[in-house]
């Protein structure tokens, strides 16, 4: 991660947030939060990522090891508030996606 506001690789807080039309599906939303402290109620300034298919292995995506890109360039801000999100741990790995997908 290394950017301005972030912490290195594998230290930055990430937490996923849940819309409840998604909640039977399992969807969720990837935040990448720009402060290393945890969040509280409020406003926050955070990195989107998506679940990329070009990203994935052979065979297809296996649940818990997504592959993940970055949705927007640079940090936004979201409100989370408690009880609407929950923290999670994130691997970074670096790849290139396959060719002819």
């Amino acid at each position: 991660v290394g950017k301005k506001g972030g912490v290195e690789a594998g230290g930055s807080i990430w937490v996923i947030t849940v819309d409840e039309d998604w909640r039977e599906t399992g969807g969720f939303i990837l935040w990448e939060m720009e402060s290393a402290a945890p969040p509280t109620d409020g406003i926050f300034k955070a990195k989107e990522w998506f679940c990329n298919i070009d990203m994935a292995p052979v065979g297809g995506m296996v649940i818990g090891e997504q592959r993940f890109t970055g949705a927007t360039k640079g940090f936004k801000k979201i409100e989370l508030l408690n009880g609407h999100w929950q923290r999670v741990r994130v691997q970074h790995h670096s790849m290139q996606a396959a060719k002819g997908r």
